[in-house]
């Protein structure tokens, strides 16, 4: 048995089913952070931070914070290791409460809602709370906390602030609790790069899409940006992308790598070389995409998820424009965990759930999950809708297994008007196929790519459609990324891995 499994025994539970916690829909598990002996993570939006080791467990509530009922954690696992400290930040409603709409619809309170960093200590086994902010206003919060990283130079940590109104940026808070903003724009996430801090600048703009990189120096302060306009960015297959929100970031083989809603992008800002884009699994206007789930490395190579719903609405929402909120709930494709160990990434794994957290214990790696979304502002629910779990993969199955059968139904708006879509990795797979439904016939453009190669330098290979289905062998690029245009007037287009 390994270290991970045994400390599953001690934590007594597995799978977290809904239980009290108003917010929008569904937060997770997040956070994950095994440290000298302890695995930490934090049961969004129920409000529980989890703390096992082998002989026991702890449940903290965010007392802290005050007393009663709480809701929140964490929604972008801001959490970082520090000596025999752990530090967990995120945003927690003190005293939760919600205001009952039109249709049905209820809106969140936001008076009491805290972003905040905690402490844990692994020696004594206790929490403390390091610093806290509000700005107390019903429809407004303060920058979240997404996430911390540390700095050794001058032994404090680094957080990052971009989801919220007010407050935002990236500060420096001390062991001592004092802050200080040291950039103004708002940013999500970041990692420490060479002897940086790197950090994704947030929107503005409709959801909020990533538009470059701010490198703040260890030590100095200085800072070195990096901007990225997602209509005009530099990719081997000579197109953009829609709505590239950000999600995780890792530092790895010299270069920096943004996991986007759409795919990667690639670069080092601190040398000045420019930011490129790789498409990968793009589904415009779905929502399909590696948001709100970390990077971890595994062997010297990151390890994430592309997740099939992370953010939905309901009800609906005057923040979104209509067609991803009608797009919002479909079934694009599994959550899918890809590996980026070389020039192609591989998909090492499929799972039917939204996944939030991965860590690595061993020859484990632990996968946090939920089964339901984020919702929108007029879709809080009063308990948490998801059933959240950890589960339990060999490292060797990653490492050394087949790719799983996936197939993926791309939404119509994907294909239409011969976008570019996909960005489909098809290593280790033997009988990949895209087939295609076409009225009058037509034409497909394949792109194959790797990551590394330079904008515009992607193979295109063109195949006639004929009326009605057409099925293309897809095998003749094993090894490649390839992405897909579509010049036809096409009803249906079907992607099947196998």
């Amino acid at each position: 048995m390994g270290i991970a499994s045994r400390l599953l025994e001690y934590l007594q539970e597995t799978t977290f089913y809904p239980g009290y916690g108003p917010e929008w829909g569904s937060g997770g598990i997040f956070g994950l952070k095994y440290h000298r002996g302890v695995l930490y993570f934090t049961l969004a939006f129920e409000a529980r931070a989890y703390f096992s080791w082998i002989g026991g467990r702890r449940v903290y509530g965010f007392e802290h914070l005050g007393g009663g009922a709480k809701s929140g954690g964490d929604t972008y696992n801001a959490s970082a290791a520090v000596d025999d400290e752990i530090y967990f930040g995120g945003w927690v409603h003190a005293q939760p409460t919600y205001i009952t709409g039109g249709r049905g619809s209820r809106e969140l309170d936001f008076t009491s809602k805290y972003s905040h960093v905690h402490v844990y200590d692994t020696r004594e086994q206790a929490v403390r709370l390091l610093w806290k902010e509000s700005i107390h206003d019903p429809r407004y919060w303060a920058g979240e906390v997404s996430e911390v990283l540390y700095d050794p130079i001058e032994d404090l940590i680094y957080i990052a602030r971009g989801d919220g109104h007010d407050r935002l940026g990236v500060y420096t808070l001390t062991r001592e609790a004092r802050a200080e903003r040291v950039a103004g724009e708002p940013v999500l996430k970041g990692a420490i790069h060479l002897d940086h801090a790197c950090f994704t600048l947030h929107g503005p703009g409709e959801w909020h899409p990533f538009r470059g990189i701010t490198c703040i120096e260890l030590g100095t302060r200085r800072r070195v940006t990096a901007m990225f306009n997602p209509d005009t960015a530099p990719s081997p297959d000579g197109h953009g992308v829609d709505k590239p929100r950000a999600g995780s970031v890792s530092s790895v083989y010299t270069r920096l790598a943004v996991m986007v809603r759409g795919g990667l992008v690639y670069g080092d800002p601190l040398s000045g070389e420019d930011l490129t884009f790789y498409r990968l699994l793009d589904f415009y206007p779905s929502h399909y995409g590696p948001l709100r789930v970390n990077t971890v490395i595994v062997s010297g190579a990151p390890l994430t998820a592309w997740n099939m719903m992370t953010h939905s609405t309901v009800v609906g929402s005057d923040e979104m424009v209509s067609d991803l909120q009608r797009r919002s709930r479909d079934l694009v494709a599994p959550s899918l965990l890809v590996y980026f160990d070389g020039p192609t990434p591989r998909i090492v794994g499929s799972m039917g759930a939204r996944v939030t957290s991965i860590e690595v214990v061993g020859g484990e790696v632990l996968i946090g999950s939920s089964t339901a979304p984020n919702l929108e502002r007029y879709d809080v629910t009063r308990l948490d809708a998801g059933v959240r779990s950890l589960n339990l993969l060999s490292l060797d199955s990653i490492l050394t297994s087949n790719p799983p059968p996936v197939t993926i139904r791309p939404p119509r708006e994907s294909y239409a008007g011969a976008r570019t879509f996909g960005g489909v990795p098809l290593r280790g797979y033997r009988r990949p196929i895209i087939r295609v439904k076409s009225r009058g016939g037509g034409r497909l453009t394949v792109y194959s790519y790797m990551i590394g190669d330079p904008p515009g330098s992607a193979e295109a290979d063109t195949y006639t459609l004929e009326e009605g289905w057409n099925t293309i062998d897809l095998s003749g690029h094993h090894g490649y990324i390839v992405s897909f245009s579509v010049e036809a007037r096409a009803d249906d287009v079907r992607i099947m891995l196998s």
